[in-house]
């Protein structure tokens, strides 16, 4: 029985892409470390859990452009474990996780999007300029109102919204 699971962690290194008889394929690993309470009642960090990752096809490729080794990501999809013999004689297991979405973990830093072109089966789609990074932009904030006022600042809401950046 496949089981859909959530993980975060980051990437263990670089997105490869390999051609198979089902398709493009793209894998990479992520590292979830568990945080644990210790005994003198500090976190600290427990056990890491390596999952291996594919992403196919469309998912795969938007893998390979946008994720690098040690960036923080969150990764959903079918989760099955995977065990075998070595040439040393040493039982392997390993988490195989097919994903379904990936995306940065944007708790530990910020990212940008860049909407893929649609694909095109007969011609190359052209090249892409690197998308700018985004500046920082912050809304008005409104002054504090004199106390019991009730008022915010903006003189109707209409004015508020025509002063956000987005």
């Amino acid at each position: 029985m496949a089981e859909t699971i959530t993980i975060t962690g980051r990437l263990g290194r670089d997105p490869a892409a390999k051609s198979t008889s089902k398709g493009e394929v793209v894998e990479f690993t992520v590292a979830r470390t568990s945080r644990v309470l210790g005994p003198d009642g500090r976190w600290g960090d427990g056990g890491t859990t390596w999952y291996e990752v594919s992403a196919w096809d469309r998912l795969g490729r938007n893998a390979m452009a946008s994720l690098r080794r040690g960036q923080p990501v969150i990764v959903q999809g079918v989760v099955r474990p995977h065990e075998w013999t070595g040439q040393d004689g040493e039982t392997h297991r390993v988490l195989q996780l097919r994903a379904s979405a990936i995306g940065h973990d944007l708790s530990s830093g910020t990212s940008s999007f860049l909407k893929a072109p649609p694909a095109a089966a007969s011609r190359p789609a052209p090249p892409q300029e690197p998308a700018e990074p985004i500046r920082e932009q912050r809304a008005a904030v409104p002054e504090p109102s004199p106390a019991g006022t009730g008022e915010t600042g903006w003189s109707t809401l209409a004015q508020a919204e025509a002063d956000t950046p987005f």
